[in-house]
């Protein structure tokens, strides 16, 4: 797909690829995926598993599928500093805030933790609308 020659429209975007060209992308994906990997990824899910539990130490055993990390496979996870967490100049982030309780302006949690506040009506509505016995399907 890389390597494919790309054409440029006028205002220098791709073009859309032929559909030879991208069911020869498909098909080329499809014939480069090992067939084994794809028995062994069955067992792992226990799909095709022996049901006399035999195999029953395959399944979400995902090293049996005996794929390393390849070239490209990585995950690289950013660190705060480039997520943008800062922390305040003191040295303190938001963690003190997680447990605060607040209070909407629309309404105020009770002791249980329910929420009563003002009604938009949006239920009533909608559940209005089975009250009124109307079948639509033999309409």
């Amino acid at each position: 797909m890389a390597e494919a020659v790309k054409e440029l429209t006028l205002a220098g975007n791709l073009k859309k690829s032929s559909y030879e060209t991208v069911a020869n992308w498909v098909r080329d994906s499809w014939n480069a995926v090992d067939v084994d990997l794809i028995r062994k990824s069955f067992k792992c899910c226990g799909i095709s598993n022996k049901r006399d539990g035999t195999e029953d130490d395959w399944i979400f055993n995902y090293n049996r599928l005996g794929q390393g990390i390849q070239s490209g496979d990585e995950v690289e996870i950013p660190s705060d500093d480039e997520r943008g967490n800062e922390e305040d100049k003191e040295g303190e982030t938001d963690d003190e805030y997680v447990n605060e309780e607040y209070a909407d302006e629309g309404g105020e949690e009770d002791e249980e933790g329910e929420y009563e506040g003002e009604e938009d009506g949006y239920d009533n509505e909608y559940y209005g609308h089975y009250d009124q016995g109307t079948n639509y399907v033999n309409i």
